[in-house]
């Protein structure tokens, strides 16, 4: 199934590339065939009016691609900048810039200890001429000291490699790419102004030569007042410490700007699963005694393991500082139907009030995330963290953290409201938030979860608050812990069986009843279904019974071995033994003094159980069967 929803996502990922509109693209067709032209003869297309570069003695358009070489002139440069006609002035959307570099040669760079650089991005001339942008690198670097096993070589140092500049950082290496040459590198860089001034606002991605796409920058940030007012290319011969020999050069083609589709927007929720409100208890109520107050037929789940640090206070779960230097909070929920593998579910919370301003130290934090209890991993975190004088809100996905929202202090001023939406088909998650009550923000969308496959156990909850992290009156306050689900019927039988039914589309085609046989062999749809066979594969039904001879105390016996799910109560499924005398005129008969369960053991890494019942053989002759009925 899940090679399926694989697809699924691949054609939603389409239609949202699609779906993007082209506004200024730089392709040179035809251009520099017969001569070579400059930048001025090249006008954009797409869906704004055609705009076109001007000249410089660095650009020339050649056989319908720029080549970018120095002349040799002292403080050689080139910085071209151009309004778009379309969106100029935006300060909301999202918008991308990518370009090809086809082929790029500095090998006479390298004998001369040359340096070249050659890029393009977005400039904001809101605050400071702001810039995101990514440029291709060049350092050749002669005499370098190199010592390996104690021998000391002097060795020429040649990269190529990808830069990057945003509001935090100026000219980064995020990608070392080759020696002084390449051919076929791809980068975009992605602006999320309507997360501007956060993590993330700004990304770079590139693929070489053919490679899958790599994301080689992703926290980068848009200064908060970050608007687009030119696309500007900055490219340098011998000007700012550059110096690149001439008879090198680079070729760029492919030069496109876009305004990408917006996210669409979750589904509506159709019911909660779990809800802590904390409003029904007394002050200093424990984990123990929370109640969950989602409606029937949830609001099961629970939490164990009382700690003394974490307790309701007026109405909301407050957080305080343990015992000692390991009083830690990690805690888990049960919930009111686990093992879920499929659909679409909401964790939400409000960060009420928190306050870590009595301890200099950093790292310590309060989140919730949600559990695989079989991996004994979470599948995501989403924290509030310290880290020198500010909170900062960040994900933290196995053991990698990403940050994403500064709160500017160590205390939250402002009531902080969060949601992730897992998807558990993608195997994804996003996360939005709230502050102030002021519009939700679109923090990250579809990170991976820590594995594929994975199930919906339980909620994780987590907080350091040991001594050596946390001070005296420092805390955390949260409330409306939430747990809900997108479709409402992820978990009645019929919605399992019906999520199971789409892993075999489109083969399956309209043969999904459970009497249907589509592959013509001994089981239909159920008991495909039931005992882990495939409906589009005559060769596969699944987990076949077995047996074998028994002898104990004299009596000759059948050990009979039937498979059934882990979760056949909540699939609807009934797995029972029966016994027949007779194959013609008999009946099928569930005769319990005839057999005894003497066992049960889950097959590993399979969501299937083993059943071993012995029958009395000397009884009569018998015939066995595993009968399997549907309630949905």
């Amino acid at each position: 199934m899940k090679k399926w929803i694989a697809i699924l996502m691949a054609v939603v990922f389409a239609n949202v590339s699609q779906g993007q509109e082209v506004v200024h693209a730089w392709h040179y067709d035809g251009l520099g065939i017969d001569a070579a032209v400059g930048l001025s003869a090249a006008g954009s297309t797409g869906t704004a009016t055609s705009i076109s570069f001007g000249d410089k003695p660095l650009a020339a358009v050649t056989n319908e691609r720029v080549r970018w070489a120095a002349t040799g002139a002292a403080n050689e440069s080139a910085f071209i900048t151009k309004t778009p006609t379309l969106y100029a002035g935006q300060t909301t959307g999202e918008f991308q810039l990518e370009l090809d570099f086809e082929d790029a040669d500095f090998s006479l760079s390298s004998v001369a200890n040359g340096d070249a650089r050659i890029g393009i991005g977005i400039r904001s001339k809101a605050s400071g001429n702001d810039d995101g942008y990514f440029r291709l690198r060049f350092d050749g670097r002669d005499d370098v000291t190199n010592i390996v096993a104690g021998v000391t070589n002097v060795v020429n140092y040649d990269e190529l490699y990808l830069e990057v500049k945003d509001d935090i950082s100026a000219n980064v290496k995020v990608a070392e790419l080759s020696g002084p040459t390449l051919t076929n590198l791809n980068i975009r860089a992605t602006y999320d102004l309507n997360n501007k001034g956060n993590a993330g606002s700004f990304k770079v991605y590139y693929s070489l030569d053919g490679a899958p796409e790599v994301l080689a920058y992703s926290n980068g940030v848009l200064a908060a007042d970050f608007k687009i007012d030119q696309l500007r290319w900055a490219v340098q011969s011998s000007n700012g410490g550059a110096a690149w020999t001439v008879g090198d050069d680079c070729f760029t083609d492919n030069l496109i700007f876009s305004k990408l589709a917006d996210p669409e927007p979750p589904p509506a929720l159709v019911g909660l699963i779990e809800e802590w409100t904390f409003d029904h208890e007394p002050n200093g109520t424990l984990f123990e005694g929370l109640t969950n107050t989602a409606p029937d037929p949830f609001g099961l789940g629970a939490w164990s393991g009382d700690k003394d640090q974490a307790f309701v206070s007026n109405g909301v779960l407050r957080f305080e500082q343990g015992s000692s230097d390991t009083d830690n909070v990690y805690r888990n929920s049960t919930l009111s139907q686990s093992g879920i593998t499929n659909g679409q579910f909401q964790l939400s919370w409000v960060f009420t009030d928190a306050d870590v301003s009595s301890s200099t130290n950093n790292g310590y934090n309060c989140g919730f995330g949600l559990r695989d209890n079989t991996l004994n991993q979470d599948a995501f975190l989403l924290r509030l963290q310290k880290l020198g004088d500010k909170l900062r809100m960040e994900t933290r996905v196995g053991n990698s953290n990403t940050a994403f929202k500064f709160l500017g202090t160590n205390v939250l001023e402002e009531a902080l409201a969060v949601r992730v939406v897992a998807d558990y088909d993608s195997d994804t998650f996003d996360v939005f938030y709230t502050q102030g009550g002021g519009v939700e923000k679109v923090a990250t969308n579809g990170m991976s979860m820590y594995a594929s496959n994975m199930t919906l156990d339980g909620i994780r909850m987590v907080a350091v608050t040991e001594t050596n992290a946390w001070g005296p009156t420092d805390f955390f306050e949260v409330d409306d812990l939430q747990l809900s689900v997108y479709d409402p019927n992820a978990f009645t039988p019929q919605g399992r069986y019906n999520t199971w039914l789409l892993g075999y589309q489109p083969t399956l085609g309209a043969a999904t009843n459970m009497v249907d046989n589509p592959d013509m062999d001994e089981l239909n749809n159920l008991g495909e279904y039931a005992f882990g066979g495939d409906p589009t594969d005559d060769g596969d039904i699944g987990y076949l019974p077995s047996y074998e001879s028994a002898t104990s105390g004299g009596t000759n016996y059948i050990d009979y071995v039937y498979i059934r799910r882990k979760d056949s109560v909540e699939r609807g499924l009934t797995y029972t033994l029966q016994l027949n005398t007779d194959l013609a005129n008999g009946t099928w008969t569930n005769d319990v003094s005839l057999y005894e369960n003497i066992g049960a053991a889950d097959l590993p890494g399979s969501e299937f159980r083993a059943i071993t019942n012995r029958v009395n053989t000397e009884a009569g002759a018998r015939f066995i069967r595993t009968d399997v009925t549907f309630a949905p």
